[in-house]
């Protein structure tokens, strides 16, 4: 309830009018959140005066402030959001993009035409409002698009009063909004929160607003309305009153003046047409059975890949499966191509657009599912359907390999599908159907109930997880879909033809016998042991399926005695925990482990699962017994174990070591941006601080562009700089082989790598260089807009605990098997003695940074590349060291430490804040419901756990935005232990754990928050908006962004003019094609099959140049369309087959390559030869890239060409300390074929 001023009744007299600032703290929260979500740059106006009010975007927050005090701002702000979602599916985006990171240009054109439908909307609402002056209403005033409507009171104004709804699957009752009986006054219900204010006075709309219909059953009484109060009953508004003395003239500059010259007109006609606000109950069920294609019988005996691709394949082409023809002789199609080749001979996809193929390599391990640590992964996502029958529309992803989970290893990898999904609540991009009624109820019900056919089989989901999202840098190009995936949901395949009831098999799995039919309860027990756990929270509990979904290398299978549980962990004198997720392995258990995963060496921790247990283990090295044993603490168990004898916690997957990730030999670390505000902060000497920092960032940036260039002057040194820079290791290691599409790789370093082992030079070849130059620039933008700079004497470490005691509180142990500091090469670290600094990430409290001693301890000398804590507390208050590091604990958390004399000397450590209660104070809500109070409570408890876990994990997280909001209040206090700041590095704490502590924090709760801690006006960061300057008076992070941007212009300016050349012919390509062509002057049998082929690449040529002209708003995605003409190429045969020409250039065996048969190559260089010396399209390489790169070494006449197959490729990485020995020595021009290939060719996991 709107609460009056203290003292004082709801009916205020006017004498309690001018307490308008916390009216307008109301509206500039909103113009920040509407700003921050579309990135308009609004922020509120200092004078609203119309002699003031300029510029289009001045106008709109004018509009917006009137919308606001008037009551319409809410109607007003959800068309806007509806077009705004299709602007920015429109909006040409790149991969991986998020909101608000398009390049500069782009970003301000998307903003401008944002602006410009906003102040379209705002107009034709405000012009019809009965608040706004009279003679201004009774006249019709031109819009800049007076092709659109006004809103209609009967339509989307009274549509907008009914309840939003903010939680996923929920059935919030529409009700008409009560009148307090005490004030006279009504609550709101708002898009954005619920504003408290005596001050904000809002227009009513009319009483006899009409019923709306929703379809979901009984009616729905009338729609909530704002307050009723005429304008007679209050005052009006010191801004009403400003718009009531605007001139008719005035007010037409206000809301037309320039708007045609200064942006050209666009048709948004049918922007404000009315659409159906819910479907019916049986329409959503209906269109929900859509969802998931039945299988045809005459497949069902196929393997279940086969199924699987077929299944996807008409999927992508919305080809109903049914339409697949009766009469199909399914062979074995072990063989990929031979699938690819039956499915594009059916006339049900004839003239179709394939998806993505699957890889060999991942097609390979499709008949078994795995292969060592991989395994197959089956999965897909479903995306809003703005047509055909079903709610949603069903995608499915090509197989891939990756590391496989416990489930997949005890029950069989096929009884397992990840569904990616976008967010089912939120503002804009969601389908009218989603916005109100009992759909999101109905779609839960569907979704943990029903068991969805697919591929054969019938799937129900058991855990859902926020989707990974991408990474900014550059990995593998993937589709951008209209609306991105929110959440990865696991299901699991209950029943099928051939499952069998069998108990047996349930508790002793052999999925080469059969699988059995299983329940989602059977399997959750499975898990862990449900009676024995139902005292948890039910949302920890939930969250606890996550050990068994998580991706990892199972190793070494330990027997029952040789697994040691503790009673208790390490404990302080006052009682916290030390050892928080870590215990001890035994050398030789370590050994076995390092062994089983390739390591030649055995690393001193690992971070692994181990039935109930999560955590690090260290090697105990002080252990002289020669066994093989493991210990368990109880921080580490994440559920309590069944103590029957043979019963679940005993089976083999529960007692099998599955490894994450282990301790490396460090790298210098890169700057983390969170950790210079504190360094910052905490200086003794600011000015002094800040040069260090500065000569950290130049002296990093330095060393990185002086590498980049020195490797554009020798095709060696570039092929050595490629291999430090490319991302795609992990994916090599994976799959076994390099990501292609059409003829060249999918990441532009692997197609660098291939060029440059062919024999390419990039300082010769244009379109080479054009990829080295998006690489480079792509790196240095890297370097600036993240400072991912390195601090030499810097590095990332596990955190240890001194299980041993032997170090005093605030001291360290620190020791490395190998370090060279990456600016100035040093190496052979020795910091007995020395101040470090020791932080996590994230790092928000001032205190998130520590100053430590490291020594040397004997006890502890052979843990290498770690850093090990003192398990007796700190000599400030006991805290372990871990936890006073942003929360931290031992469980694989990594330290950033730092022993730059520079910054430590000149570093004070800051005294931990008091926590605080955000629940206690009303900020934040918890809860603690527990799986026994569901069980009490509901019949179906497994359904009930389940519906309320997904509803509660679905929701969408604040935490980017409080933490983006956190800085931004850094940024413009300046200070880091203000009471603002508190509240915020609280807040931004508490949500990490919200899932697990069971915390909701929602747009009304951040508000409230903001309105009561929060009352100061915040600025945008400069460096994130705007290009760095020189300006002293500057945040920290704006001026290293402005050393950065100089050295980064300095290097891309010395990359333009160095490295300008345009070579795009290269004659070795063009010969054998141009032979082709003399021997077709010569004889006819020549003439005829060169003509032919001229023709039919031609054919390719136009298909790809009219998909070029296509608009991209309506073009099929790229990856897609370059296989489907790289396969029309590939294609392309001799039309007389039977002649010994052609004879001659095709493969002389069924089982040679044809890629690299002499007809593949003369296509190639004849499509090559086609275009002139000034100038070769790039598609020639997407159509030809393989043919040609065999093409270029033939003609090499310096050294003998070798041949590597893909095996050995992926492991071959160039010695840099030859390649230097090499140049230095020779003083000649490298050659690429010398490349030298370290001996053990080792697998590339550095």
């Amino acid at each position: 309830m709107v609460e009056g001023s203290k003292g004082t009744g709801i009916m205020a007299s006017s004498s309690t009018i001018p307490r308008a600032k916390p009216t307008q703290n109301k509206f500039e929260t909103q113009l920040e959140l509407l700003s921050s979500q579309w990135d308009l740059g609004l922020e509120p106006l200092k004078d609203y005066s119309p002699t003031k009010i300029k510029t289009k975007a001045q106008k709109c927050i004018g509009m917006l402030s009137f919308c606001s005090h008037t009551g319409i701002y809410e109607e007003c702000i959800e068309v806007f959001e509806r077009k705004a979602e299709e602007v920015a599916h429109q909006w040409a985006k790149k991969p991986k993009e998020d909101q608000g990171t398009l390049p500069e240009t782009n970003r301000q054109k998307k903003r401008s035409v944002l602006i410009d439908h906003l102040f379209d909307i705002l107009y034709d609402r405000i012009r019809t409002h009965p608040r706004s002056p009279k003679h201004i209403r009774q006249k019709t005033i031109p819009s800049p698009k007076a092709n659109l409507p006004p809103l209609s009171l009967h339509g989307l104004e009274l549509k907008k009063r009914l309840v939003q709804i903010d939680e996923p699957f929920e059935d919030v009752p529409l009700v008409k909004k009560q009148r307090s009986q005490s004030s006279g006054r009504s609550t709101t219900h708002n898009n954005f929160s619920e504003f408290k204010d005596s001050a904000i006075f809002v227009e009513s709309v009319p009483t006899d607003s009409c019923q709306i219909n929703t379809g979901v059953g009984d009616a729905v009484p009338s729609s909530p309305q704002l307050d009723k109060h005429q304008s007679s009953d209050f005052p009006a508004s010191s801004f009403e009153k400003l718009v009531a003395e605007i001139s008719e003239k005035d007010l037409l500059s206000f809301t037309t003046a320039g708007t045609d010259e200064e942006h050209p007109k666009e048709d948004t006609s049918g922007v404000f047409v009315d659409k159906p606000l819910a479907l019916s109950d049986a329409d959503v069920i209906s269109r929900l059975e859509q969802v998931f294609p039945p299988l045809p019988c005459q497949i069902r005996s196929a393997p279940l890949c086969v199924k699987y691709e077929i299944t996807r394949v008409f999927l992508h082409v919305e080809v109903p499966l049914s339409n697949l023809a009766a009469d199909i002789p399914l062979p074995n199609f072990e063989n990929y191509n031979q699938l690819w080749a039956f499915l594009k001979a059916r006339k049900e996809l004839r003239g179709c657009t394939f998806p993505e193929k699957t890889s060999q390599e991942v097609w390979k391990c499709a008949y078994t599912y795995e292969h060592k640590f991989h395994s197959i992964v089956f999965g897909g996502s479903l995306h809003f359907s703005s047509s055909g029958p079903g709610l949603f529309k069903l995608k499915l992803d090509p197989l891939k390999l990756d590391f496989s989970h416990r489930l997949g290893r005890r029950f069989g990898h096929d009884r397992f599908f990840e569904l990616c999904v976008p967010a089912l609540t939120g503002k804009g991009h969601l389908p009218d159907v989603l916005k109100s009624g009992k759909a999101l109820e109905i779609i839960q019900d569907w979704l943990i109930d029903t068991a969805h056919p697919l591929i054969g089989r019938f799937w129900q989901p058991f855990f859902v997880k926020p989707k990974e999202k991408r990474k900014r840098n550059r990995d593998i190009i993937k589709d951008i879909e209209e609306v991105e995936p929110a959440f990865r949901i696991y299901l699991f395949a209950t029943s099928g033809p051939g499952f069998q009831d069998d108990e047996d098999l349930i508790k002793h799995p052999d999925p080469p016998r059969g699988h059995p039919l299983m329940s989602i309860a059977q399997l959750l027990n499975r898990i862990r042991p449900t009676r024995k756990n139902e005292h948890q929270s039910y949302l920890k509990l939930f969250q606890r399926t996550s050990l068994a979904v998580s991706r990892n290398r199972a190793t070494v299978t330990l027997s029952k005695d040789q697994i040691r549980f503790r009673e208790k962990d390490i404990y302080s004198t006052k009682g916290e925990i030390m050892n928080d997720g870590a215990a001890r392995i035994s050398p030789t258990l370590a050994g076995k482990i390092a062994l089983m995963i390739g390591l030649d060496l055995i690393p001193s921790v690992f971070q692994g699962r181990f039935g109930e247990a999560k955590g690090l283990w260290v090697v105990d090295y002080n252990d002289k017994e020669g066994d093989d044993w493991i210990e368990i603490y109880p921080s580490q168990q994440k559920w309590t174990r069944s103590n029957k004898h043979a019963g679940e916690s005993d089976d083999i997957s529960h007692r099998t070591f599955e490894v994450l990730e282990w301790s490396r030999p460090p790298k210098s670390a890169t700057l983390n941006t969170q950790f210079v505000p504190i360094l910052m902060d905490r200086a003794r000497g600011k000015e002094s601080m800040k040069e260090s920092l500065s000569e950290l960032v130049r002296s990093g940036l330095s060393v990185e562009i002086d590498a980049m260039i020195a490797a554009m002057d020798d095709p060696l040194s570039f092929y050595e700089w490629v291999r430090k820079c490319n991302p795609n290791f992990d994916e090599r290691l994976k799959t076994g082989a390099i990501s292609f599409q059409g003829g060249m790789p999918v990441v532009q370093e692997e197609k660098l790598n291939l060029l440059l082992g062919s024999g390419f030079d990039p300082r010769k070849l244009t379109y080479m260089r054009d990829i080295a130059k998006d690489v480079f620039k792509d790196k240095c933008n890297n370097l600036q807009d993240r400072l991912k700079i390195k601090v030499g004497r810097s590095a990332y470490l596990y955190m240890v605990p001194d299980f041993w005691g032997v170090l005093e509180p605030d001291e360290v142990y620190i020791d490395f098997s190998s370090f060279t500091d990456g600016i100035n090469g040093l190496s052979n670290v020795a910091l007995d003695g020395s101040e470090v600094l020791v932080a996590r990430s994230p790092a928000h409290y001032p205190s998130d940074i520590q100053s430590v001693k490291a020594v040397t301890k004997v006890e502890l000398i052979r843990l290498k590349n770690v850093i090990v804590f003192s398990t007796k507390g700190s000599t400030d208050g006991g805290r372990s060291l871990a936890s006073k590091l942003s929360g931290g604990d031992y469980d694989g958390d990594q330290a950033w430490v730092c022993w730059e004399p520079s910054i430590v000397s000149n570093f004070i450590t800051a005294d931990m804040p008091e926590p605080i209660d955000l629940v206690a104070e009303g900020f934040m809500k918890r809860d603690t419901t527990t799986y026994a109070d569901l069980k009490r409570e509901h019949q179906h408890t497994t359904s009930v756990f389940l519906k309320k876990s997904f509803a509660f994990n679905m929701k969408r997280s604040l935490l980017g935005i409080c933490t983006n909001f956190k800085e931004r209040v850094a940024y413009t206090q300046r200070r880091l232990d203000t009471p603002e700041l508190r509240y915020l590095c609280q807040l931004a704490s508490d949500l990490v754990d919200a899932p697990k502590q069971g915390f909701t924090f929602g747009d009304a709760e951040f508000e409230l928050l903001k309105r009561e801690k929060i009352k100061i006006f915040v600025k945008e960061q400069l460096w994130k908006t705007q290009r760095p300057s020189r300006n002293p008076d500057h945040h920290i992070i704006d001026h290293l962004m402005y050393v950065a941007h100089k050295a980064v212009l300095k290097a891309l300016t010395y990359f333009h003019e160095t490295f300008n050349y345009h070579s795009a012919w290269d004659d070795d390509l063009a010969s054998y094609g141009r032979f082709a062509l003399a021997q077709a002057e010569k004889f006819p049998d020549w003439k005829l099959l060169m003509e032919d082929l001229k023709k039919d690449i031609q054919v390719v040529q136009d298909k790809w140049i009219a998909y070029s002209a296509q608009p991209e708003h309506s073009k099929l995605p790229f990856s897609p369309f370059c296989e489907d003409c790289y396969a029309d190429f590939q294609a392309i045969m001799p039309h007389d087959m039977n002649t010994s020409l052609a004879q001659s250039l095709l493969p002389d065996s069924g089982n040679r390559n044809s890629e690299l048969s002499n007809w593949a190559l003369l296509k190639a260089s004849t499509l090559f030869a086609s275009y002139s010396r000034k100038y070769v399209a790039k598609r020639v390489w997407w159509l030809a890239g393989i043919q040609l790169c065999h093409l270029k070494p033939d003609y090499d006449k310096t050294g003998r060409p070798y041949s590597i197959v893909s095996g050995v490729h992926l492991c071959m990485k160039p010695d840099g300390s030859l390649i230097r020995r090499r140049q230095a020595g020779a003083g000649v021009e490298s050659n690429l074929e010398e490349v030298s290939v370290e001996e053990d060719m080792a697998v590339i996991n550095d």
